[in-house]
């Protein structure tokens, strides 16, 4: 990614945050409200080291332009760490984004065929293709079949009420935790307040590695 595109990225970033009220990115909550998360726990979508004393919890939302713009960011900080952290997914569809639930179940039934992660690629990917749909399901199920998932399986869980019921849950809890806006990060149950710098996607991911170090070594 080139510096260009990458500043405009950032831009987008902090100007859909602003016109949204949801503060600046990394940005403690106002008012005094105390973020007490939940523990990790096997209903919980991981990547990494389950053995590791470092735990990223990042909560996202699918049709945030944010979220799309830090995804990219996300990977080069999972492969820079690799095998130091375990990274947890956790999402958190905002109210004012139609397609949000929607993405999330799509993700969630692409991990029934444990695909999570690969549909999560896809989501963000293609966000502008999905986000202003009418109906998104053809373009979720577009995604299954370009994935090689089993079409008619993927179909029978984008109606699986469990499934919906698991992303409202993610919502509901993300908001009694306090949390307002996405991404919001977490290390080892501390929030991330401090912005990553860079002028490129690796530059970025490594200044975060370096965020995550110094708040996992302030927690031990």
């Amino acid at each position: 990614m080139n510096k260009t595109i990458l500043t405009l990225i950032i831009v987008l970033l902090v100007l859909s945050l602003g016109y949204l009220g949801l503060g600046k990115i990394f940005t403690p909550e106002k008012n005094g409200v105390n973020t007490k998360i939940a523990p990790v726990s096997q209903a919980d979508h991981q990547e990494g080291s389950a053995t590791s004393s470092i735990t990223v919890i990042e909560y996202a939302d699918y049709e945030c332009p944010a979220c799309a713009a830090y995804h990219p960011v996300m990977k080069e900080v999972k492969k820079q760490m690799e095998g130091k952290a375990l990274f947890v997914f956790r999402l958190f569809p905002l109210p004012m984004h139609a397609n949000a639930i929607p993405a999330g179940v799509a993700a969630e039934a692409a991990g029934v065929q444990g695909a999570y992660f690969k549909m999560q690629d896809k989501l963000f990917d293609g966000q502008q293709e999905w986000s202003s749909a009418k109906n998104p399901r053809d373009i979720f199920i577009k995604y299954a079949k370009d994935l090689g998932l089993n079409e008619a399986q993927f179909i029978a869980s984008l109606d699986d009420e469990s499934l919906k019921q698991k992303v409202s849950k993610n919502y509901a809890e993300a908001s009694s935790a306090g949390i307002v806006g996405t991404p919001t990060f977490f290390v080892n149950g501390v929030k991330v307040t401090e912005t990553p710098t860079g002028e490129t996607t690796e530059q970025i991911a490594k200044s975060f590695v370096d965020i995550i170090t110094k708040l996992a070594n302030n927690t031990q």
